[in-house]
Order: structure tokens, then sequence, then C-alpha cells
């Protein structure tokens, strides 16, 4: 069982509500671990290993969490030097996780592989793969290829910041912001799923949009579905509408929670006091 959260690195008094919640949930049912999802420092991300963001922001909301927590990274997480593309910012992170243990990027990096039975687990770093500094986009496809050839593990999820489909404000890849310029529009991130996740995992989960939001596999992307959970902190309305329509939408605070046994997967889509309002079984 593990938990699913992004857009939590306000902290304030919504994401230590959010982090209360998850720790009920884990007291009753257990957490082996949770993954963020992306923005884990407002607004600019890291300014070194030992930003006492980490702190604040981190450390101290979810003290009572025992975690790991394997995280990707956000848009604001990269938002040093006002452009949004300090890759230099993803040395920060990685310092943080290689200084205790609770904060974790398997390998280093900010995109991994992780052996989770009976789940294989695939944490993608999507702002590279929207900007593609230095090849990111073929090199993370290339970690992709090899893991799911590689595993053997009969469920097979990825995460990642930016969504594939969302109604909230953002709206799907391809399209992103109402379609701004490549390759803000967020085509590369589309062209990534589809070209090597869709039909090959069971599950993207994602944040970016401030909100939780369930959809079935699409037409151009059968077998997988796609979850939206970055209302960890902020929350955002639903200004577009996908056909069709989500399984489930909730424009308020809360997380994802998932149970796997080698023959079933649950999703369930909890309130901020760790309540279920939504159950997705797929066997």
């Amino acid at each position: 069982c593990f938990f699913a959260v992004g857009d939590t690195g306000t902290g304030d008094a919504n994401q230590a509500a959010v982090a209360a919640g998850i720790e009920a949930k884990c007291a009753v049912d257990g957490c082996a671990f949770g993954l963020l999802l992306g923005d884990l420092i407002y607004e600019t991300g890291a300014s070194s290993p030992t930003d006492p963001q980490f702190q604040t922001k981190f450390a101290q909301p979810f003290a009572s969490v025992a975690g790991p927590f394997h995280a990707v990274l956000g848009n604001h997480d990269y938002n040093g030097t006002g452009n949004g593309q300090n890759w230099g910012q993803e040395a920060n992170y990685a310092g943080y996780a290689a200084s205790q243990a609770k904060f974790s990027l398997p390998g280093g990096t900010v995109a991994y592989r992780l052996e989770a039975a009976p789940v294989l687990l695939l944490g993608l770093d999507t702002q590279q793969i929207l900007y593609d500094p230095a090849g990111a986009a073929a090199s993370q496809a290339a970690l992709v290829g090899a893991a799911l050839a590689e595993s053997p593990q009969p469920w097979r999820i990825a995460f990642g910041h930016h969504p594939y489909l969302s109604n909230g404000p953002h709206g799907n890849a391809g399209a992103f912001d109402s379609g701004t310029a490549f390759p803000e529009n967020g085509q590369r991130v589309k062209d990534f799923i589809e070209g090597n996740l869709c039909g090959q995992i069971n599950v993207y989960f994602s944040g970016h949009d401030h909100s939780r939001q369930v959809f079935d596999a699409p037409p151009a992307c059968q077998g997988t579905v796609f979850v939206v959970s970055g209302a960890g902190a902020k929350l955002t309305q639903f200004p577009k509408s996908n056909t069709p329509a989500p399984l489930f939408e909730q424009s308020s605070r809360g997380f994802a929670y998932v149970r796997a046994t080698p023959t079933r997967l649950e999703i369930e889509m909890l309130d901020q006091g760790g309540s279920p309002e939504f159950s997705l079984i797929l066997p």
C-alpha cells in the first residue's frame, strides 16, 4: 500500500491538513511508502541541498508520516532563474536526498525505476521531458523501455508532475495552458506518454493541476488509467472538459491511495481527512 500526492510545497496549514490525513490513513491501513508528484517547494524551488525550505515544506509537515517519499520534480522545483529552467537545481534535491533517508530519489537521479513487489514504479521528470535539455526525453524513454522489458512485476505504475489528461486550468498534454507555444504546450509530454507508456503501464499519476481526477483509459491510450492527485495544498477549478468525462473529479484537498496484490490493484481517492470518496479496482 502507498499514497500519491503532488503540489505540496507550501509549508502552510493546508499542506499540514493533508499530511495529517495521510498520517491517519497510514495508521489504519499501512503505507510502505509515498509518491511525491512534484512542485515540492513553492515558488522557486530549493536553492541548495541545505535550503531550510526542505524542513519547512517537507520534513516538518510530514514529520509523523514514516515514508520513504519517492519524489519527482515539478516546474516550480526548477524555477530558480526566472524562466523556470534552472536545470542545476536538480543537484539540490539529489543532495538533500543523499543526506537523509525519508526524502528519496533512488539512484540519486530525478528519473528512475524502482521495484516494489508487486509493482514496478517509474519516476519521470516531465519538466525535463517538456524542454528536453541534453536529450532528456530519449534518456527517460530508454529507462522506461528497459524497465518494462526486464521487470517481473505484474503492475506497472509511472508517476510524473505533468498530466496527460486534466480538466484543470493547465489542461491536457499537447494543449497545456490553452495551447501556448511549443514546447510549453506539452506536446513532448503527450508524445512521450503515447509512445512509451500507453498500453504498457496500468496507471499514470500526476499533479500540476491542483485537484483530484481519475480518467479511464482513453481511446488513444488503451489499458492505462490516468490519475491527477495535485491537491496536496493548493486548489484550482475545472475550466476544461474532456470527453469522456472523468470517473471522479473533485476540487478539494486530498490524496490518492493504492493497494496492490499480484492479482488486484485498487486506487482510492481520499479527502484531506483520509476518508475515501472514490475507488477503482483493476483486476
